[in-house]
């Protein structure tokens, strides 16, 4: 008996559901900020709030939202993934506002949401809300990949951050005559943790058919609304592409680097060299006029006198110099006899 009072129940509860005027309606919350859920009925009187009971759940899931039960909102029965992230708005919900706020809005708010509410015995399914949930993309940036003078032209049009998946167009001009791609390729990537889209995407032009082109790429949000451009590029001089300055030679900087040592190295020498040989000359000259042996040089200087003295053991009788005339000094004779005992 009693299965059978709560099929006839849930019969009841379904058909006053599917009778009832459930208002409908789309809103559009932002990665990252709060978004309402809204929900509005008019009533006649206050509703007393000890009387009420209202759920928001996401619709065909079992998953909870919000939960206020007569009077206090029960946080104990919301899911996991939306607990903490949403709220009544307690002062206005006598005059039948049961919106809930959800913040901040993720990727995975993507959905519909009911709320049902029961009054005194009476069980309502007020509002039925699809949340469209959107990212801002970047503002795309455009590279020429390659401007050559052969058949091909590339070009890259990256963005990121955004959601959902947008729409990439391509805007190519040449000479006036817009200029369709031969091939285009587009690349999405997700972030495991936040979610968040980017996207890469190339064109290949025929070169012969883009004489001084110009282009654009633009990425369209569908869900905001929003058309984001890139700044255009032109491919109308290959060279500026194609041309790469040759990387420094290591060698030659090296060479550049160490010529002004090794000048400096050689001037050094040569002063040093002119005073060595200026030296040589010097005593060259003192021994032609003084007739010295080339051993005696290392103990002369420029002002000593020509005579060379040498020790005599202490017993021994040093005997006096013999002086010898010589063509060059004929003024010098050899001592006589009486002169050697003076």
């Amino acid at each position: 008996m009693f299965p059978r009072m709560e099929i006839i129940f849930s019969y009841l509860v379904l058909l006053h559901i599917a009778m009832c005027n459930i208002h409908e309606e789309t809103v559009t919350g932002i990665i990252g900020r709060p978004v309402i859920i809204p929900c509005v009925y008019k009533t006649e009187k206050p509703i007393d709030l000890k009387e009420m009971r209202v759920y928001w759940q996401v619709e065909k899931k079992d998953k909870t939202v919000h939960v206020f039960n007569k009077g206090q909102e029960e946080m104990q029965h919301v899911t996991e993934e939306y607990r903490n992230r949403t709220s009544f708005f307690l002062k206005e919900l006598r005059q039948g506002n049961i919106s809930v706020q959800l913040s901040p809005v993720k990727p995975t708010d993507d959905e519909v949401y009911i709320a049902l509410t029961q009054e005194k015995g009476n069980m309502k399914t007020l509002c039925k809300i699809k949340v469209r949930v959107g990212g801002s993309f970047s503002v795309p940036a455009l590279t020429v990949k390659t401007c050559t003078q052969d058949e091909e032209i590339k070009l890259e049009c990256t963005s990121q951050g955004g959601y959902p998946q947008p729409s990439v167009n391509w805007t190519i001009h040449s000479q006036g005559a817009v200029l369709q791609p031969e091939k285009t390729e587009t690349q999405f990537t997700q972030d495991p943790e936040s979610s968040l889209l980017s996207v890469i995407s190339t064109v290949t032009i025929n070169r012969t058919k883009a004489n001084n082109m110009t282009a654009s790429c633009s990425i369209i949000n569908e869900i905001l609304e929003e058309n984001k451009t890139s700044p255009s590029k032109t491919c109308d001089d290959p060279r500026k592409y194609t041309q790469e300055t040759p990387p420094e030679d290591s060698s030659h900087s090296k060479i550049w680097i160490s010529l002004p040592v090794i000048l400096s190295i050689i001037v050094l020498g040569l002063i040093g060299s002119r005073k060595y040989f200026s030296k040589q000359n010097i005593f060259q000259c003192l021994r032609k006029s003084n007739n010295m042996n080339p051993d005696e040089e290392s103990g002369l200087s420029l002002n000593h006198t020509s005579q060379h003295l040498t020790k005599t053991p202490p017993n021994q009788k040093q005997s006096p110099p013999t002086l010898i005339a010589s063509e060059e000094h004929p003024w010098i004779t050899e001592n006589t006899e009486e002169e050697r005992k003076t």
